[in-house]
Parts: C-alpha cells; structure tokens; sequence
C-alpha cells in the first residue's frame, strides 16, 4: 500500500465513486423491486420509499467518509508532512526478552529524545541494548514498557499490524549487511522499495536512478549485488533507505564490514545526504573514526542511556 503517493489518493477516490454507484445501483433495484411487488409464498416484500431513496446517499456518505479519514492518516504520515514534534521522542522504555525464570531485561527505562534534523550516534559495549534501542525505534520490536514517538506519531501501544505502515511512511534503513535482495540489481534494489509505497512503475524507475547518480553508482545500476564492492553495496543501501524521502533514517553499525577508506567514505555520503534532505539519523556503531559526523553521542551500557555528549556538528559537516 502506497502511504505516501498521490496513486493512493486517486485509489481512495476511484473507490469511493464506485461504492456510490454500486449503492445507486442497488436503490435503483429495490425501487424496481418495490414497484414489481415482488412475492412469496405468503409474503409481499414492502420497502419503504425512503429507505429506497436515503440507500445510494447512505452508501456514498460512509465511503466517503472512510475515503476521507484514510487520506487524513495518509498525509499524517507523509514524508515531508510530518509534525513539528521531537522526532523521537522514547520515555521509560524497557524491553524484556522471555518469560519467568528466563526473562532477561534488554532495555531498562531508556529516556531518549532526538530533534528533527539531528545525527545522533550510539556507541557502547556489546550486550548494551543498542541494536534492541533501534529495533524498537524503527518499528521492528515493540516495547515491553514505556512510550515512543515519532514525529509526534505515539507507536507504543499500537496494533503489530499498523507497525509496517509507519515503517514504510517514516523510515529508512542501513543494515550492517547490505541486505540487498541477490537477485535484483542495483537500481531494482531501490526501485522495489519505492513502488511498496506507491510509486508508478516509471517514477520509481526515475527516482532510483536518481539517488544511484547521487552516491556515485550511476554506471553500476544494472550490476547485481555480487558484481560490487562491499563499500558500493553499502552506498546502494543508503540510495534504498533514501527512497521515498522518510523523515529518519535508522543505520546499524553501517561501517563495521568495510574497511577503513570505505567505512569513511560512506559515512560522509550518508551524512551529506541526509543534511541535504533534512533527514534526522540515528547510527549504531563501534567506529569512532567517525564520531566527529555526529551532533550527539549517546553512550549506553546495561540497557540505559547512561550519557549523551555533545560532539560534532552535523548540519555544518562539509
């Protein structure tokens, strides 16, 4: 489903036409039948003339009325339309992995806060709650406890079924693998990503392209996955979590299977990106070659947040 496309929202209102009609159709038929007289064995069926009448309107009311309320959602959640609100914004959240005697706490009252626009990093030892923090973030696991959210969007306590709708409105992803799909080349890679949102089949085509030229892959966007460098393969994943522009990008230890040019390079092509895009971004990593990118340093050990330094600037990186 396209959350973020104006293919929804003609989708939207084609439905809503056509449920009208169909309830036009249908008043049409009972005055037909109403005015046959239909009749059974020892029954005459008798429709009120009003109700024959009030059917089509009824009908086209509630669809629009269903129409309207989905494309509220829809520009609620639209990249670029979201609210002025923290764009994270986590209190008291826990998480808590098992049951009785084999519970194990992962993430215990994390406080987290991070603006719009901001880069924000989260170092720590292994085993400190990190990837669980994000994972949590990004809609991926809900939280045991406390409350989170999103460009002012509260995602604890929602439906597991509504999750995959934020995810795909409001966030991109960088995994530590690539996570690239073997099979596709580099610009099917992306393109898939914006046609699940709803982008015609040559505007996803366009726009894939587009983002390939950006991070310097504009010759390499027929090659499959295995045909490039662990670092092109890196630079195709931050052209997927760009597509579609979300507002927050989500990367996980993005520099830890490139070598030291490499992990450089793609930092600086993630970081000049997303401030070029406005886009606020949380990165998981153990590089500290790469602190200076970052606005804040959030460090965390034994699933809390246990300091937040200021470090670089993000908006002035060059």
């Amino acid at each position: 489903i396209g959350l973020t496309s104006w293919d929804l929202t003609r989708m939207l209102i084609v439905q809503s036409i056509v449920y009208a009609l169909l309830g036009s159709l249908i008043g049409l038929g009972l005055v037909a039948l109403m005015s046959a007289g239909i009749r059974g064995p020892n029954l005459i069926v008798i429709v009120p003339r009003t109700l024959v009448l009030a059917t089509p309107l009824v009908m086209s009311a509630l669809c629009m009325l269903a129409s309207v309320l989905a494309l509220r959602r829809v520009r609620r959640l639209e990249p670029g339309m979201v609210s002025g609100d923290a764009a994270i914004d986590a209190r008291g959240v826990g998480k808590v992995f098992g049951a009785g005697a084999l519970a194990f706490r992962a993430l215990d009252a994390v406080d987290f806060q991070v603006s719009p626009g901001e880069l924000v990093m989260l170092v720590g030892p292994s085993g400190s709650g990190k990837t669980t923090l994000l994972s949590i973030l990004g809609c991926v696991l809900t939280a045991t406890d406390g409350e989170l959210r999103l460009f002012g969007e509260r995602v604890s306590g929602r439906p597991e079924r509504e999750l995959p709708l934020l995810r795909r409105a409001l966030i991109g992803f960088v995994f530590q693998g690539h996570n690239l799909i073997g099979a596709l080349s580099a610009r099917d890679n992306v393109r898939l990503v914006l046609e699940s949102r709803g982008t015609t089949a040559h505007a996803a085509r366009a726009e894939a392209d587009a983002l390939l030229a950006a991070v310097g892959l504009a010759d390499k966007r027929d090659r499959l996955p295995a045909e490039l460098s662990g670092g092109q393969r890196q630079r195709v994943a931050i052209a997927r979590a760009l597509a579609g522009a979300p507002p927050l990008v989500l990367a996980d230890e993005p520099t830890a299977a490139l070598d030291a040019h490499a992990g450089l390079e793609v930092t600086e092509l993630l970081t000049r990106m997303c401030r070029e895009r406005g886009t606020t971004v949380v990165v998981v990593t153990h590089d500290n070659r790469i602190f200076h990118h970052a606005n804040r340093i959030a460090s965390m050990d034994g699933g809390q947040v246990i300091e937040v330094a200021r470090f670089g600037t993000y908006g002035e990186v060059e």
